[in-house]
C-alpha cells in the first residue's frame, strides 16, 4: 500500500515513481499505455509496474496537486 509519494514524473510514455509504502521506500517504473491505473471502489486504485508488481493508493485524491493531475491523465 503506498502511503506516500514521494516523486512521480513521466517521460517518453513511461512514469517514474518513488513511493513510501506501508513496507518502506520503493521505486517502478509504469509503461502509460497498457492501462497501468485501474480506479477500484471509491477513490482506491491499483497501480501495476513493468514488472508486474501490484501497488494500491487507498485515496489517490489526497496526493499532492502535482502528483494528481498525472495520476489522473493515467485512469
Amino acid at each position: 500500500v503506498i502511503e506516500r509519494i514521494i516523486s512521480l514524473k513521466e517521460e517518453f510514455g513511461y512514469s517514474y515513481w518513488e513511493v513510501d509504502t506501508n513496507s518502506g521506500i520503493c521505486r517502478f517504473t509504469v509503461h502509460n499505455r497498457h492501462n497501468p491505473v485501474l480506479p477500484l471502489e471509491g477513490r482506491r486504485i491499483l497501480i501495476t509496474d513493468v514488472d508486474g508488481n501490484r501497488f494500491e493508493i487507498e485515496d489517490y485524491t489526497r496526493t499532492e496537486a502535482k502528483h494528481l493531475r498525472i495520476i489522473e491523465t493515467m485512469l
